[in-house]
């Protein structure tokens, strides 16, 4: 069976949709020139050229494309050639409507647009086929073509009669008898009983809800007819091409298809990810994708679109800030991607999506974005060894559609628990600690991970039950997420509300009840190591057996039931996590279950590393370490052949033993531009580390930064400042957009002591008894790891009098002086210190509880430090100042401020 080694013959592909029909043929030896000055070695042709090679049922034009495959040919370039079936001619529409595709409503949907056909019609499936036969005979054997690409996102559902006769086929094969059916999906309730299969419809628009098993049956019929589609061609081009692999791009983590069932049918698997450059969290977003990509693909896999500029489709569509293009690029690369394209080469002039952006867009090839994408191009060229490596992971998120497909409906618990919103929030905990990561199906052979997680899989079959129990038993650590284990196959609830085998696994007695949460409401809950922490979504009223509390709920009917539980199950470990716990909890929780379970991050000391590495080759790895928005210019890197010199500017040296890129202490600080790309750096056994800041993305440049020791910057009545006072300090770089949307990246090293304290300062410059009001809000987001904290700091006018409050503590800190007991103000319960650091008094109120976001009313605190307990006076407030007082963050951590703002009357 061929393989994507077979199209990229040791090299990373690179290049795109390529749509010459679109063009006048003048353009066509132009596009070739921009081709081989951009670097790029693969085009796909043809995704939606059905309407040109089939002008009239029968017809035949290939003229045109002979020409275009010619001239590619000629100019070195290699071609993708597709099947342009995913988007049939206006005549098929015309001549044959039992084509178009019907919603539950019956409403047809017409053409016009693109993938406006029913998968379950005889009629599309036919004329699909022959085109498909026909584009194999005639180029089959072109010397250009290196692949195939059948379709194009396939994500089309139809509910008309046809799909009806096709849809009880489908349920015919897989229940044999009506009475399985019957069984199956419990239509005994709602007087749903079914005496013959011609009754049986798709789920159509009904009074009420729908019977979730039919549902659910529907959603898996759909999947396979659709991959039916595919297949049918796929054995078309494998029967004339046998040597040249096929694929078909998917969306990302799209709940259309059975991702773990398509991936086994393809050749190659290919993806489109148009992370958006506004979302502060589309580093993990990315992340996520190119592992679940690459465990579909089971090692290299094919990133067949993005965006070199902004897209089409969202209301508001951002361009990528300057680098950012490159940035996501090697990250896919460094994840396991061999091919890097976009959609599209030229952007289009006319049609619906002329301004979505490509290669070259409308300002042409001597605009910034072609000079990066003919930069991209060089770059790739040098990464061509890594080519076919794979990414070693030992930790891997289990994710099966089915589950995805029952939790989705209508009638659960809480419609505000997204599979999606779970499987990112556990999948960044792990990418932030640089533990690399696989995707699993529940059915797979799990020995080789030491990590097991299940954010959240509610449906789980006999034979995943089964199988989890053996990984755990056999030394394996698991980590479950809540509402796992509730249902079988057929979405029937298990007895006991969880299956008795995964009860005994994990050491629960029972589940009394679910208890999910309202949109922005929280439980407290803390443990001994875990800290206090917030949760969101869901509770449980939970009853261990075995099983020890790790964490437990702090108020509430809930009040002292675990949150959190880990049991010793025969030579293994099995955790329970009843709630989605704030960023910085669920890292802390799965970064020390991988560490029981012997798992130790990639590089570690570097803020965000991946490896690939093969049979003949030592490893490839990419980290990330650029600070969020901070690109005051566009990021340089550089690629060092081996025994290159870094020059001292650049801050870095090569280690001659091996690939890594330490630290050069006796270089200059280096500023946010150098840290964000600082090297790429091959060795001979092609290790490379590609610093690609995609973790890092930001949503545009940032206004100011500094990496000045004393670096400030005024805006809007506040004033913000780097801030390294303390002894020991490394590196840290401050930026901003303004005095509520600014952070830090700190390397400061873990040695005792407080480094730095980056902060926005708000004059105040009132006495206590002329302030009638007082308020701050913020909202943060912070690193999982590290010793520092976010704290307000206010100091009265003479600077004699300091009072800081503590909002969240990451790691081993503590404030001055001596407790003095907790106190509720301003509708936050606070542990107070007294203390004096030999230059002024210290008044120190840290939360009960950690919080990254909120308000805090000042007032209450400074009147009861003045009134209550009479510490001061009515002294004038100078200042109000909030920020991160920073002790460690070795190998650098991002601060983040996304919200803050003082107010006083």
């Amino acid at each position: 069976m061929p393989d994507l080694n077979d199209a990229t013959r040791g090299r990373v592909l690179y290049g795109g949709d390529y749509n010459p029909e679109q063009w006048p043929e003048s353009v066509w030896h132009d596009d070739i020139r921009l081709m081989r000055r951009a670097g790029v070695t693969t085009v796909t042709v043809g995704v939606f050229s059905w309407a040109r090679l089939e002008p009239r049922p029968g017809a035949r034009d290939f003229d045109w494309l002979d020409r275009v495959l010619d001239l590619l040919h000629e100019g070195g370039i290699e071609v993708c050639l597709a099947t342009p079936t995913a988007s049939p001619p206006p005549w098929m529409g015309s001549r044959h409507p039992e084509t178009l595709p019907r919603d539950e409503n019956g409403t047809v949907v017409w053409y016009g647009s693109r993938n406006q056909f029913c998968a379950s019609s005889s009629v599309y499936r036919d004329h699909a086929l022959r085109i498909t036969e026909d584009l194999a005979d005639r180029y089959g054997g072109h010397p250009a073509l290196r692949m195939w690409h059948v379709g194009n996102e396939y994500s089309t559902h139809c509910w008309c009669d046809e799909t009806a006769r096709h849809f009880r086929r489908w349920l015919r094969a897989r229940y044999g008898v009506l009475d399985a059916l019957n069984e199956a999906w419990g239509t005994a309730f709602w007087s749903q009983r079914y005496d013959s299969w011609e009754e049986i419809i798709p789920p159509r628009r009904a009074q009420y809800l729908i019977n979730p098993g039919q549902a659910l049956d529907f959603r898996r019929f759909t999947s396979d007819a659709l991959l039916e589609c595919f297949t049918a061609e796929r054995d078309a081009l494998a029967a004339r091409t046998p040597h040249i692999p096929v694929t078909t791009n998917f969306m990302p983590l799209f709940i259309g298809q059975d991702g773990w069932a398509w991936a086994a049918e393809e050749d190659v698997v290919s993806v489109d990810l148009y992370p958006d450059p506004k979302d502060p969290h589309a580093a993990a977003y990315g992340a996520m994708v190119q592992d679940l990509t690459r465990s579909q693909a089971g090692g290299p896999w094919v990133l067949m679109e993005q965006a070199a500029g902004p897209v089409n489709w969202r209301g508001v569509n951002h361009p990528k800030p300057d680098g950012l293009m490159r940035l996501w690029s090697l990250q896919a690369v460094a994840r396991g991607a061999d091919a890097v394209c976009f959609f599209q080469w030229r952007q289009s002039r006319q049609g619906s999506e002329k301004f979505h952006s490509g290669m070259v867009p409308h300002a042409g090839e001597h605009s910034r974005t072609f000079a990066r994408v003919r930069e991209l191009g060089a770059e790739l060229r040098e990464l061509a060894p890594v080519a076919g490596t794979d990414v070693p992971a030992r930790a891997a998120i289990l994710h099966d559609w089915h589950s995805w497909w029952a939790t989705a409906q209508d009638g659960r618990p809480s419609s505000l628990v997204s599979c999606e919103r779970l499987l990112r929030a556990w999948h960044q905990a792990l990418w932030e600690r640089n533990l690399t990561t696989d995707f699993a199906h529940p059915h797979a052979d799990l020995t080789d991970y030491a990590l097991v997680a299940a954010p959240q899989l509610y449906l789980l079959t006999d034979e995943a039950l089964d199988n989890l129990a053996a990984y755990v038993r056999g030394g394996g650590a698991l980590v479950c997420g809540f509402f796992t284990g509730v249902a079988d196959e057929d979405d029937r609830v298990r007895p006991g509300g969880m299956d008795r085998r995964l009860r005994v696994l994990l050491g629960i007695r029972t589940v009394h009840e679910w208890w999910p949460l309202d949109e922005g409401e929280t439980l407290t809950a803390e443990g001994a190591w875990l800290g206090a922490f917030h949760g969101t979504l869901w509770s449980e009223d939970l009853e261990p057996s075995t099983a020890e509390p790790v964490a437990r709920i702090n108020g509430g009917e809930l009040d002292g039931r675990p949150a959190v539980t880990r049991n010793a199950y025969g030579a293994g470990t099995a955790w329970y996590v009843s709630t989605l716990p704030e960023p910085a909890a669920l890292g802390a929780l799965l970064g020390r279950a991988a560490e029981e379970a012997g798992l130790a991050p990639v590089l570690p000391g570097l803020p965000r590393a991946s490896r690939r590495c093969g049979a003949a080759r030592t490893s490839s790895c990419s980290t990330t370490a650029a600070p969020r928005r901070s690109y005051p210019s566009r990021p340089r890197g550089r690629i060092c052949s081996p025994g290159a010199r870094t020059t001292p500017a650049s801050g870095w040296t090569a280690s001659r033993s091996w690939s890594w890129l330490r630290p050069n202490p006796s270089a200059e600080r280096e500023g946010p531009v150098q840290r964000a790309a600082r090297t790429l750096f091959l060795t001979p056994l092609i290790a490379l580390l590609a610093l690609i800041g995609f973790a890092a993305a930001p949503a545009q440049a940032a206004t100011w930064s500094s990496s000045d020791q004393w670096g400030t910057w005024s805006n809007g009545g506040y004033t913000l400042y780097n801030n390294i006072w303390g002894s020991g300090a490394g590196s840290q770089t401050i930026w901003a957009n303004s005095y509520g949307d600014w952070g830090v990246w700190a390397n400061h090293p873990n040695t005792g002591g407080i480094k730095s304290y980056p902060n926005a300062k708000k004059v105040v410059g009132k006495k206590i008894s002329a302030i009638s009001t007082l308020t701050s809000t913020y909202n943060v987001t912070v690193p999982s790891s590290g010793a520092y904290n976010t704290s307000y700091d206010i100091w009265d006018s003479n600077y004699d009098y300091e009072i800081m409050l503590w909002v969240n503590k990451t790691g081993p800190v503590g404030p001055l002086g001596t407790a003095q007991g907790n106190v509720t103000l301003g509708g936050h319960t606070w542990s107070v210190y007294k203390g004096s650091n030999g230059a002024n008094e210290v008044f120190s109120f840290i939360r009960t509880s950690n919080s990254t976001s909120g308000s805090v009313d000042i007032k209450p605190i400074v009147n009861w430090i003045k009134n209550t307990k009479g510490w001061f006076g009515d002294v004038t407030i100078g200042d109000v100042q909030f920020g991160y007082e920073i002790t460690s963050s070795a190998g650098g951590l991002d601060f983040r401020t996304n919200g803050f703002g003082v107010s006083a009357s």
